[in-house]
């Protein structure tokens, strides 16, 4: 093999592209010929220095403990210049191709997990009632959708519910909680008004808990007493204002019931003589399906249930009695309810409840020659994650 023959074969033989048998004569060639030799030196420092010129080895004499291309030939540092620009220009082709693959395959997410136009949407209320004593509360959730990336809700100032022919009940925002988001996506955040009749302080005590803490007296009655003991109203909406107000979000998709009540009461699960314990069963999407006030203990025989205020959609109320003998029987409520040991009054959700909502039942209760007002202990449900958004939330349109 001639020493021509063998210079034309060096850059196919340093890159590997040989048969073995060429790569083989090659080698014995090189081995006893010095200039064959000396140019296939020559040419793998060319090979190395290109690598390091090109970005991965130094860029100049010095760095890295030797020259760099300073040390090539002339048309060698055109052909190493040229391979540098080259590759810098594929690399930031290759970058900006990607970044606006990214930032492409971003906005096409962003946009198309918008459950509705931009704005705030309010939770549609179920089976829910409270009770109007000068210090009501309620929890309100809401959806937000921005109209750009990393817009936040505006500042909340009051949430208004109202009744037919009848006062508002006006609430003071707290505070408002938010979900977080991973880099803006999806397109909406879940979040939860925290709203008092009275004006105070929102506290958050950890692990989704939190407590309220009045700067003011319970506030004055309502509505007029009707000269009764207690006044039913239903709600017909609820808005929710900001500064200025001006309306930000609104729904009329809303069963709640608020009771106001115009006599001393308690509240808790029993009175004197009367122990009850409540209990409430949720669906497969954790909507409440069944409410029950479970009688544990009588320990007089004057006691009598004489009414029952629900909300209207878990109307009728029935009885219930599970004796370990015989299959569980359900009988109609009717008043007056004398409770024994083991029984329940129970109430059935409607179909399709997925919350939120809170419920606080009154329960007119005569011992002996005393009428007691007993204001069964709130429970509260949450927005089901599970439950598709246009079911949790009205999103007819905000405001």
């Amino acid at each position: 093999m001639t020493c021509a023959v063998v210079e034309d074969l060096l850059d196919l033989y340093l890159d590997g592209e040989t048969s073995p048998e060429t790569s083989r004569l090659v080698e014995e060639h090189v081995a006893g010929c010095e200039r064959c030799r000396a140019v296939l030196d020559y040419r793998r420092r060319v090979r190395a220095k290109l690598v390091r010129s090109a970005g991965l080895g130094a860029a100049g004499r010095g760095a890295g403990g030797g020259g760099g291309l300073d040390e090539l030939p002339v048309a060698d540092v055109r052909v190493v210049s040229r391979a540098r620009a080259r590759l810098r220009l594929t690399l930031a082709k290759a970058l900006a191709v990607s970044l606006v693959a990214v930032v492409g395959a971003w906005a096409g997410v962003w946009h198309l997990t918008a459950p509705a136009p931009p704005g705030m949407y309010l939770a549609r209320i179920d089976s829910s009632q409270i009770i109007v004593d000068g210090k009501a509360a309620m929890e309100i959730p809401f959806l937000w959708v921005p109209s750009r990336p990393g817009e936040e809700p505006p500042e909340l100032w009051s949430v208004g519910v109202h009744f037919a022919g009848a006062k508002p009940l006006e609430l003071k925002v707290a505070s408002v909680t938010l979900e977080d988001t991973w880099f803006g996506l999806p397109h909406y955040r879940r979040g939860v008004i925290h709203a008092y009749q009275q004006d105070g302080v929102h506290v958050e005590t950890g692990e989704g808990r939190s407590c309220f803490v009045p700067r003011e007296p319970p506030l004055g009655p309502l509505w007029d007493d009707e000269g009764l003991p207690y006044v039913v109203k239903r709600a017909t909406g609820v808005t929710v204002l900001g500064r200025g107000n001006m309306v930000i979000a609104r729904t009329r998709d809303i069963d709640l019931t608020a009771v106001q009540m115009n006599v001393p009461w308690e509240r808790g699960l029993g009175v004197d003589g009367l122990r009850l314990s409540l209990g409430m069963s949720f669906s497969e999407v954790r909507g409440p399906t069944i409410y029950s006030l479970h009688v544990e203990e009588v320990e007089r025989s004057d006691i009598e249930v004489l009414d029952a205020v629900f909300p209207e959609d878990l109307q009728p109320l029935r009885i219930e009695r599970e004796p370990s003998d015989e299959p569980a029987r359900a009988l109609p409520l009717e008043f007056p309810w004398t409770p024994s040991p083991g029984s329940a009054m129970v109430a059935s959700f409607p179909p399709g409840v997925v919350g939120p909502g809170t419920l606080s039942p009154l329960l007119v209760v005569r011992c002996g020659d005393e009428t007691v007002y007993l204001v069964a202990s709130c429970t509260s449900w949450r927005v089901s994650g599970e439950a598709p958004l246009d079911q949790v939330y009205d999103l007819e349109g905000p405001g």
